[in-house]
């Protein structure tokens, strides 16, 4: 398997649009079914926008080619109807946001933790990827079925970081030494986060079928740098039913 990513970008005073490519080659060999060569290309252009100084977002697009070369054409689903030795799958991929972030900073001076900041950051995605015909094509991995997609995401993300300030000791372990001008330690951490997100998706809508995903909640709190602890749930917005949860 060989990935590789490009990063360009074209910088100037009105248009900072920027290039990105992404190349996947890869070769399966299995022992039963099809198994071949497949390259995987998706350029993109990306257009970061500030509509205003709290107001911020992207638009891109991305086309997509997915090519195989099959050494065996053998369809373990239908052995009477093997796929074709070469095939190409045409995507289209665009993609959009918004959003913007505010922060307030609470102060603690008598505390090692001195100041805590709370950034909070609303944000909508919006997600199009185009249909393709895909029964022609062997089961791979995840890339050989991409589902047509037609979705809006609204997000909430929540921030906390914390500046402590450690003092040194005033002396050392021997009593009779006393310690002058000894380093203050600060560190910077966040020690919270806590991330919302619901789906809308319009083709659903369209055909009368349930158009709202699950309420995502991820919670990971690290009081202590060297220790992280998290909290996933998924909630039915009908209902509000608990659909998955895991700790």
């Amino acid at each position: 398997r060989t990935h590789i990513d490009v990063h360009w970008k074209l910088r100037g005073e009105t248009i900072p649009l920027q290039f990105l490519w992404r190349a996947e080659g890869l070769t399966y060999t299995r022992e039963k079914g099809a198994d071949g060569m497949r390259l995987d290309l998706r350029p993109q252009l990306l257009l970061p926008f500030r509509l205003a100084p709290y107001l911020f977002g992207s638009f891109g697009v991305a086309p997509r080619e997915t090519f195989y070369h099959l050494l065996r054409t053998t369809n373990s689903l239908d052995p009477s109807n093997p796929f074709d030795r070469t095939t190409v799958r045409s995507l289209a991929e665009i993609t959009g946001n918004i959003g913007t972030s505010v922060a307030r900073v609470f102060s603690f001076p008598s505390l090692e933790l001195k100041e805590l900041k709370h950034v909070f950051a609303p944000s909508i995605s919006y997600l199009f990827i185009s249909g393709a015909k895909q029964q022609e094509i062997p089961i791979m991995d995840e890339v050989d079925r991409i589902n047509r997609r037609n979705i809006v995401t609204f997000s909430l993300a929540n921030r906390f970081w914390g500046k402590f300030v450690r003092e040194p000791s005033a002396r050392l372990a021997d009593q009779d030494i006393e310690v002058l001008d000894a380093p203050t330690t600060t560190e910077l951490r966040q020690m919270a986060s806590l991330n919302l997100a619901l789906c809308y998706d319009i083709n659903a809508e369209r055909k009368g079928a349930d158009s709202l995903s699950d309420l995502d909640i991820r919670l990971i709190l690290t009081p202590l740098s060297y220790i992280d602890m998290g909290l996933h749930l998924g909630l039915n917005p009908g209902p509000w039913d608990l659909t998955q949860a895991g700790v």
